[in-house]
């Protein structure tokens, strides 16, 4: 009876320990919506690297990898987010998000030509996923058409300060 009680325990220990991961994730997930990178971060710096549930660990690394693409920290190494957004665009072709984290990637690492074809794509095909698209859009854009995606994203945005196009350096 006592091994029936402590495998029974272990087993609810697990469920517990993946309710807390996603969680977390799902709270980090909510900051990154939100433009506050800097506490997603913190959250994502408390979960484990590599989790023994495969659908959470690449859940991790998705959020890590935009807030490395969004908010990346003095000298944080980030050539590994577009490789990362790459393959799981491949993997999950049916789920536009992640199309639309690679035309970020992309824009990220100046490649624009290739960039603007994947956001013109999702934008023509009504499949823009959130606010964040569309400043993407509008980065690729200039004058009216810039206007307009920032105003679409304003009208999507929780937060309507995420919707600015940063003044170039």
């Amino acid at each position: 009876m006592l091994g029936a009680l402590v495998a029974f325990l272990c087993v609810n220990d697990t469920q517990l320990h993946q309710d807390l991961i996603v969680r977390d994730l799902a709270n980090a997930e909510n900051y990154i919506g939100l433009g506050q990178y800097a506490e997603a971060r913190e959250i994502l710096d408390f979960q484990q690297q590599f989790h023994s549930d495969e659908p959470l660990r690449m859940r991790t690394l998705d959020l890590r990898a935009l807030v490395a693409l969004r908010a990346p920290k003095a000298k944080e190494r980030t050539a590994w987010v577009l490789t990362h957004i790459r393959d799981r665009a491949k993997a999950n072709k049916r789920d536009v998000r992640y199309q639309a984290w690679l035309a970020e990637a992309l824009l990220a690492e100046g490649r624009m030509t290739e960039s603007l074809v994947i956001i013109n794509e999702l934008k023509n095909k009504d499949l823009m996923p959130d606010a964040f698209a569309y400043i993407v859009l509008a980065r690729l854009s200039i004058g009216e058409q810039r206007e307009a995606a920032l105003a679409e994203c304003r009208t999507r945005a929780e937060v309507k300060s995420i919707c600015v196009f940063p003044k170039p350096k």
